[in-house]
């Protein structure tokens, strides 16, 4: 094989940090490229995932002494490494303006570099006399180095070695040769797919074309893997997809090829990762523990708070691993599965993770990512049958651990390993459609039949399936809301039973898909077809009814949002009214709405409005306003903007019947008082946030209003008794009628002033 076969000419960025011979002030950036970052941008990476202090030159070096490397990433400006990415850099804006200071929430991470940082000892003193410690910094676009596949050695080599970085960054930069032969063996990455072309030097200017750079040797890291170093590595990677590790009880340092050694360990527990989740893997051959750092992976002398301590063997005791929570235990097992188990050689499995569908950047904390990206290599049935029961056996394990007399804990702990099984389960689920591993079309359609048939099997088989389609109908709406077409990956992928016999509105796409294929497998079908039903608008009045008295309410809060979804809502607003008033009475109202409450007032609140001509309207809107009042949340729309409206005297007349059908259903004695004061204090609160209607003929028509639920409830709530003594005593008085006014004095003395007496 040709030597330089598989190397890329990358184009990189490069600064040089430390201080001037004398100098009393601070650390700083002394030189850079202006490709990608501004100088000052460039001292704020350097500043960031800075493992620390380095102590002071000894004679025998103990572990923490200098060199050091550390490799970390920068978000990059989508124009840095053009012309605008070369102007921030002069001006000392743009690209700079562009840095955040995180990974980012879950799944994939925007464009940005990966670079490694040297730091060694130079001959220069500061003011103080003090011997001054540099940075050499070198950093590249991260999918620039995806499409090698290049590792931490990789670029230590280039920083090291590339007779490129040696012109840029000047005789004095510390870590890099100067003297080395300009010829250099590379060992490329065994890469079976054509690689991706990747940034060329004179596309970036300011840039330094990388001639030297290679890909990962999985050779070489599986020689590094050998014996109990595997098992090592593989819970050092595993417990990095959940919190920073701590590697203690390394051999004394001082020297490069002690970075070298502990570089290539560094990469070896990459290698175990799926290659993208390296471009948010910050690691480092050394890190100060009295420091406070950034630095997820590095050798140290003692942990910090949150960090997973590790150690490596010494003269009689073998390494240690600490106990790896949940998502940690389940990537590990699954590593030493396939190495122990299957047998698969080492090699095999890193060439897996380092697959081109592997690549692309991704946060590292994501357990489930890896995990995933981890099992397709053993096949679709291993993820259909070992992977969907490994999370029950975990819980069940949990519970065999509790005593066997303590009947309580045991049912404590069964219920709860229940609720993370199906969680676990679902999640699983999910981002194996996400990955395009599930509901993807024909080509999944293996996988496709074998996972549901595992659901079927399970006793919480049908309570899965409804929080499979509770999440997707959440998917949707937020689709809706951010102004997508659907949902990521909608779409119907199954045949049969459920939402794709119907003509599917897009912004319910993502849930039909999981209701084709849910509806398949006739234990679901039943329960799943009035989801189906909604996106269709064929479910009638009264089968939501029943479903809203007989049903755990968050689901048919799920049907009402697929049918608002797919503009089918309309005909079952009604029933939610009448389901309302039918059961508030039966549940204590709490002083702070639920959840559940919220999300039926947020539903709601997202009906298209309609024309107040047609026929029905203002009955419909009071009974939407009292619905969110009978809630917790208030009217949907604020009574004043109700009252400012054209139609408003044919509103007040339905809020008015609508409250009497309270009163008639309940009375306004004690069984009743309480959801008719509720609903008083409702409107009151709205006008106590809102304002009254600045017309002073509407604002005594709102007056009116609630004198007639007054009289009517025979008492003034508390909260509407407040707003109206309020209002009633502004300076300047507001202009009433004198019936209302009257109406209000007698109200307040026959039943507040009374109420005040008790």
């Amino acid at each position: 094989m040709d030597p330089t076969a598989g190397a890329r000419r990358v184009a990189a960025g490069w600064a040089v940090y430390g201080k001037q011979a004398g100098a009393s002030d601070d650390y700083a950036v002394q030189r850079a490229s202006n490709a990608y970052f501004s100088r000052a941008d460039y001292d704020s990476i350097l500043r960031r995932f800075g493992p620390g202090t380095p102590p002071p030159r000894a004679s025998r070096p103990g572990a923490a002494a200098l060199p050091w490397a550390t490799v970390s990433y920068a978000p990059l400006n989508p124009l840095a490494g053009r012309a605008g990415g070369a102007a921030g850099a002069e001006t000392g804006t743009g690209t700079g303006t562009a840095l955040v200071t995180g990974a980012g929430g879950p799944g994939p991470v925007g464009p940005g570099v990966l670079g490694i940082a040297v730091r060694d000892w130079t001959d220069l003193a500061d003011a103080a006399g003090r011997r001054v410690a540099g940075t050499t910094y070198l950093c590249a676009p991260f999918a620039a180095l995806a499409a090698v596949a290049v590792g931490y050695q990789g670029l230590y080599e280039a920083l090291r070695h590339d007779p490129e970085v040696a012109a840029a960054v000047g005789p004095d930069a510390v870590g890099v040769s100067h003297d080395r032969d300009t010829s250099i063996a590379v060992r490329p990455a065994p890469v079976p797919e054509p690689a991706a072309p990747a940034a060329v030097g004179d596309d970036v200017p300011g840039a330094v074309p990388l001639g030297s750079l290679a890909g990962l040797d999985a050779g070489r890291i599986a020689d590094r893997l050998a014996g109990e170093n595997f098992r090592l590595a593989a819970g050092i990677a595993a417990l990095l997809l959940c919190q920073p590790v701590a590697l203690l009880g390394a051999s004394a340092a001082g020297s490069w090829e002690q970075v070298e050694e502990r570089l290539g360990f560094l990469d070896a527990v990459a290698a175990l990762l799926p290659y993208g989740q390296r471009a948010r893997l910050v690691a480092s051959t050394w890190a100060d523990s009295g420091t406070e750092h950034r630095i997820r992976l590095a050798y140290t002398d003692r942990p910090r708070p949150g960090e997973a301590e590790v150690r490596f063997a010494s003269a009689g005791r073998p390494a240690s691993l600490p106990g790896l929570p949940f998502p940690a235990a389940d990537y590990f097992e699954l590593l030493v599965d396939l190495r122990e188990r299957r047998g698969l050689p080492v090699e095999q499995i890193i060439a897996h993770l380092w697959k081109r569908q592997y690549r692309p950047a991704h946060r590292i904390a994501d357990p489930l990512y890896a995990l995933l990206c981890l099992a397709d290599l053993p096949g679709p049935a291993f993820f259909a049958g070992s992977l969907l029961t490994s999370a029950r056996a975990r819980h069940t394990a949990q519970l065999a651990a509790a005593a066997a007399s303590d009947r309580g804990r045991q049912r404590a702990l069964r219920q709860r390993a229940a609720r993370e099984d199906l969680t676990d389960t679902v999640a699983l689920l999910r981002a194996q459609r996400a990955r395009g591993r599930l509901l993807a079309g024909p080509g999944s359609g293996a996988q496709d039949a074998a996972v549901l048939a595992a659901l079927a099997e399970r006793g919480d088989g049908p309570a899965l399936a409804l929080e499979l389609v509770r999440l997707a109908a959440e998917d949707d709406d937020r689709a809706v809301d951010a102004g997508r077409a659907a949902a990521p990956g909608a779409g119907p992928a199954a045949t049969g039973t459920g939402a794709d016999r119907y003509a599917v509105p897009a912004a319910t796409a993502h849930t039909a898909g999981w209701l084709a294929w849910l509806g398949n497998e006739p234990a679901f079908a039943g329960q799943l077809r009035p989801f189906a039903d909604a996106i269709a608008g064929s479910l009638d009045q009264k089968a939501f009814g029943e479903l809203l008295r007989g049903m755990d309410p968050g689901y048919p809060l799920v049907v009402f949002r697929l049918a608002r979804l797919a503009g089918r809502a309309q005909p079952l607003r009604r029933q939610v009214w009448l389901w309302l008033r039918d059961t508030w009475v039966e549940r204590p109202p709490p002083k702070v709405p639920s959840d559940l409450e919220r999300a039926w007032a947020d539903e709601l609140s997202k009906l298209p409005a309609r024309h107040p001509r047609e026929s029905g309207v203002p009955k419909e809107e009071a009974e939407l306003d009292l619905c969110g009042v009978l809630l917790g949340t208030g009217p949907v729309e604020a009574l004043k903007a109700r009252m400012m409206s054209l139609y408003w005297t044919e509103y007040r007349g339905s809020v008015h019947m609508l409250f009497r059908d309270l009163v008639n259903r309940y009375g306004s004695g004690v069984a009743g008082l309480p959801i008719l004061e509720a609903v008083m204090d409702g409107l009151a609160a709205s006008l106590d946030s809102d304002g009254w209607p600045e017309d002073s003929y509407r604002a005594d028509d709102t007056l009116m209003l609630l004198g007639w639920l007054a009289q009517d409830a025979m008492s003034v709530s508390p909260g509407l008794a407040k707003i109206v003594t309020r209002y009633l005593g502004a300076k300047p008085k507001p202009r009433l009628r004198h019936e209302t006014a009257k109406t209000w004095k007698m109200l307040l003395e026959a039943y507040v002033v009374p109420r005040r007496d008790r």
